[in-house]
């Protein structure tokens, strides 16, 4: 009787052991499940803005809406040139019929990640960042100076046209933010290490947040100069 005991409290062990393994695979499943949905519905904004600003682009001589990106400053113009973030918005909504939600990362937790970028931008208000700017010239092949496509109000005055490589080159990208782990800081998107990039030609990808995002400039064929 007591060996029958025995015997049925260790089968019984054994299956609630089995049935913590097969919960806690199943979490991990679920969770990846999650993260993948995310960051597939991500880069299905992504590339609805993408079609959007090739609309505009269209329509507009193609040049691009006013521009998004946060507190760029330059002595050409002698103050820091304003973002536009809602005349983007209404530009592209315009055109592609948008929805409030296309134009933010659905991975964004505010608990997680806080409300603002390490640079400033308000994730409420941004949504995404746009990154070509600051390499302009090198994306060009010298061709035109980002002081000279950034107007002083914070419009966009170059045409797509002037993208050597537009497959290549990224319009726009995740906010980054400053996570502390432990007490020390680390600089991560909403997908962690990755990052989802809208390029230039319309389609979107996930990098690894600190992969090359254009093609390397070559100073040696700069054209127009």
């Amino acid at each position: 009787m007591n060996n029958a005991i025995l015997t049925s409290t260790r089968g019984f062990m054994g299956l609630v052991l089995v049935s913590g393994m097969v919960l806690a695979s199943w979490s991990c499943v679920v969770g990846l499940a999650q993260t993948q949905d995310l960051s597939v519905r991500c880069l299905d904004n992504l590339g609805k803005l993408g079609q959007a600003t090739l609309l505009y682009a269209a329509a507009n001589d193609d040049k691009l809406p006013p521009m998004v990106t946060y507190g760029l400053s330059w002595p050409q113009h002698g103050k820091e040139i304003p973002s536009k973030p809602v005349e983007w918005k209404a530009a592209l909504t315009t055109v592609g019929g948008l929805e409030p939600e296309h134009f933010f990362c659905p991975a964004h937790d505010p608990k997680v990640h806080g409300e603002e970028s390490w640079e400033g931008e308000k994730a409420a208000t941004f949504g995404y960042r746009m990154i070509f700017v600051h390499g302009l010239g090198a994306l060009t092949g010298g061709k035109q100076e980002m002081w000279e496509a950034v107007g002083a109000d914070g419009t966009l005055s170059f045409s797509l046209a002037a993208i050597e490589h537009p497959r290549k080159v990224a319009y726009l990208e995740d906010l980054v933010f400053t996570v502390f782990t432990d007490g020390r800081p680390s600089m991560v998107t909403p997908h962690g290490r990755y990052t989802s990039r809208l390029y230039f030609d319309g389609h979107a990808a996930m990098n690894l947040r600190n992969q090359a995002y254009a093609p390397p400039p070559d100073w040696q064929t700069r054209k127009g100069r």
